[in-house]
């Protein structure tokens, strides 16, 4: 049996994470890796699943909160300074992925996981040839969020060696291209950055794919038998494919947490007076300092759309509110008229006084 690179010392604390603690693959992957010998989520995996290290014990929660009270290793490279920590940017994250090894050249420092995948070439046409990539976009906005890279193959023992761009169709590829690309086959647009990073001489592609705040992002096309219009594409480790039920259920759940949180925020907002009801029986808007009415007639129009997503020249008509809106006093009941008496009928003939015309209600 060959040797464990992992010691059976934290495999144990390895297991109290997983099972006692429900810590997610990359978070414990902090505790753990090294230059010299990096842990990845699939040995995690293997952890959790008994297929390494089957017949260790998990520790204890003292034995772990020892553990975790230490921090994080100096080896794996975070150096205090003084002062605010300085925070990556998106470009040095993924560039921190890489190591060199001796003349070999750059690899992936682990195996792909669930916020990692790569590609040997890049192209957007045509459709067909970004099917694959467009599958990961998908998968990773409905999990975690993270990085495809282009210019990185695959070798025999399974190491992602950096091989470099084939040509300059990513460097040359509009982002905004890109965009058009990914708003023709899923919804909602995943949030996505592009950009290129230098590697002796050799350069790589990056197309960063932010965590969606409202998934499941769908599949909205077909694209060959490698994008089917309806499918939910989820990024596991090593593989994107269609979602399974439990992470659905993770997705659907998130997204009543959410809408529970904003419901619960909008309402404190009108607690405090920060922002106002609209009854659409009536067209009274209700504010906790004043109030005003919108005409019935223009109610019908009120379209209802999300928060940056209102587009003038492409989206529905909306009913806007121009200029500042004022609140003012309740008109005063005026009398026109009471008893409609001879008198009366002669005193306004005489001093010229118009009646107001009143139609009266049926």
């Amino acid at each position: 049996m060959a040797k464990r690179s992992i010691t059976d010392q934290e495999i144990a604390l390895i297991k109290t994470m997983l099972f006692s603690r429900r810590m997610k693959n990359r978070d414990i992957q902090f505790y753990f890796n090294r230059p010299d010998r990096p842990v990845n989520s699939g040995r995690i995996t293997q952890i959790r699943s008994g297929t390494y290290g089957p017949t260790i014990p998990q520790a204890s929660e003292e034995e772990l909160d020892a553990f975790l009270a230490l921090g994080a290793p100096s080896s794996v490279g975070v150096v205090a300074s003084a002062g605010e920590p300085k925070v990556q940017t998106v470009q040095e994250r993924a560039a921190a992925l890489f190591e060199q090894r001796g003349r070999a050249g750059w690899f992936l420092k682990t195996h792909e996981n669930d916020r990692t995948e790569c590609k040997e070439n890049f192209s957007l046409k045509p459709e067909h040839r970004f099917a694959d990539p467009l599958r990961s976009i998908a998968g990773l906005a409905n999990n975690e969020g993270g990085f495809v890279f282009f210019g990185v193959k695959e070798l025999p023992d399974g190491s992602l060696s950096v091989v470099g761009m084939g040509d300059e169709a990513f460097s040359k590829a509009d982002p905004a291209d890109i965009n058009r690309c990914l708003a023709g086959a899923l919804d909602p647009v995943p949030v996505f950055s592009a950009f290129q990073i230098e590697l002796d001489g050799r350069s790589v592609g990056v197309i960063h794919i932010e965590k969606h705040e409202h998934p499941p992002v769908v599949a909205t096309k077909n694209v060959n038998n490698e994008f089917r219009e309806g499918a939910i594409y989820f990024r596991y480790v090593g593989e994107t494919r269609v979602i399974k039920p439990g992470e659905l259920h993770r997705i659907i759940a998130y997204r009543e947490q959410m809408a529970v949180a904003e419901f619960a925020r909008r309402m404190s907002r009108i607690a405090v007076g920060a922002a106002a009801t609209l009854d659409l029986d009536n067209g009274k808007v209700e504010g906790k300092s004043a109030s005003f009415l919108i005409d019935e007639d223009l109610l019908p129009k009120i379209q209802f759309l999300r928060h940056g997503e209102f587009k003038e020249e492409t989206g529905a008509p909306a009913l806007r509110l121009i200029g500042d809106v004022s609140a003012m006093a309740a008109a005063g009941t005026r009398t026109v008229r009471r008893n409609v008496t001879d008198e009366a009928t002669l005193l306004n003939f005489l001093k010229g006084e118009p009646v107001a015309d009143l139609t009266l209600p049926r």
